[in-house]
């Protein structure tokens, strides 16, 4: 007599990974907000004694924090979890549309929370206040989809790949310059980068990058090892 093992449904299988990843909400959800909140007190004070003695007021953008900040808390998540999912017999695929999707809900919240700061801070049109709201998702999301993607590259290729990256990215960086420069680019660009065209194209390329490192990711988990060593 044989048993017949049937398959949880993906939504409950992508479940179980979002709730691993979740168990503990204070370095995604909790702790970033409580540095934020000291910040933006800390710069709202020195913002109001600087106007009162004819001083320019503090720059302080709470995206600009966030960026780093889940960059580098999507990289933990990631290399944590990863070997855990596996001997909990979690497939590969379900913990990377899991995690994506956990890291998805992280970045909604978090710009739920900085539309939020915006009201505050006295910003009440509708139209930018949803324009901001679709950039800065598409930029917290993409910050975690690239630490995603480098800890796959290194539970793939160890160090080896992470050289790779960086030497080719500095490569790429330090070069793009001199040949903008060497092509006499600088005035086209410019003018690009004042135009209407801009926003619908940092929209387009935004996304379009968004996708390719969910590929690329994907691609690399299927065949990474779980083991740091």
């Amino acid at each position: 007599m044989s048993t017949q093992v049937t398959e949880k449904p993906l939504a409950t299988r992508l479940l179980r990974v979002i709730k691993m990843n979740l168990s503990n909400p204070w370095p995604t959800l909790i702790t970033p907000w409580l540095i934020l909140a000291v910040l933006l007190t800390t710069a709202f004070f020195f913002e109001l004694w600087l106007t009162s003695i004819g001083a320019t007021g503090v720059f302080f953008e709470p995206e600009q924090f966030l960026i780093i900040y889940l960059l580098v808390i999507a990289n933990q998540v990631f290399l944590n979890q990863f070997p855990l999912a596996l001997s909990y017999g979690v497939t590969r695929r379900d913990f990377y549309l899991g995690t994506v999707l956990s890291l998805t809900f992280v970045a909604f919240a978090s710009t739920v929370g900085i539309t939020l700061v915006s009201i505050l801070r006295g910003a009440n049109d509708l139209t930018d206040l949803l324009n901001a709201a679709g950039a800065n998702f598409s930029a917290l999301l993409a910050s975690e989809l690239l630490a995603v993607t480098l800890t796959a590259l290194y539970f793939r290729f160890r160090n080896i790949g992470m050289v790779t990256f960086f030497v080719t990215t500095g490569t790429l960086m330090a070069g793009s310059p001199f040949v903008v420069t060497y092509l006499d680019l600088w005035d086209e660009l410019e003018r690009f980068a004042f135009s209407s065209s801009w926003e619908f194209a940092r929209t387009v390329i935004g996304w379009s990058v968004i996708a390719l490192m969910l590929l690329i990711g994907y691609g690399l988990i299927r065949r990474a090892n779980p083991q740091l060593r």
